[in-house]
C-alpha cells in the first residue's frame, strides 16, 4: 500500500535504498549501498501517494506497480 503524505512545493530526496530512517526521505543511509536518492521537485502543495515498495516506475509516486509483485 502506497502512504499518502501532504507535501509543500519544494524539492525532496525520495530514499530508494529504504535504508533511511526518515521514510520516504533521505537521511544519507544510502551512503552504505550502491543506491543514490531522488530528487522529486513538487509544483504546488498536495497529497502524494509514495511508494513503500521502491518499484514504481516513476520512482517515488506509487502507480500500482506493487500489484505485479
Amino acid at each position: 500500500m502506497p502512504e499518502i503524505v501532504k507535501l509543500k512545493a519544494w524539492e525532496y530526496w525520495w530514499s530508494c535504498c529504504g535504508k533511511s530512517l526518515k521514510q520516504h526521505f533521505c537521511d544519507d543511509s544510502h551512503r552504505v549501498s550502491s543506491f543514490q536518492p531522488q530528487k522529486v521537485v513538487i509544483e504546488e502543495a498536495k497529497n502524494f501517494d509514495f511508494c513503500d515498495y521502491k518499484h514504481s516506475v516513476n520512482v517515488a509516486i506509487c502507480y500500482g506497480s506493487n500489484s505485479r509483485l
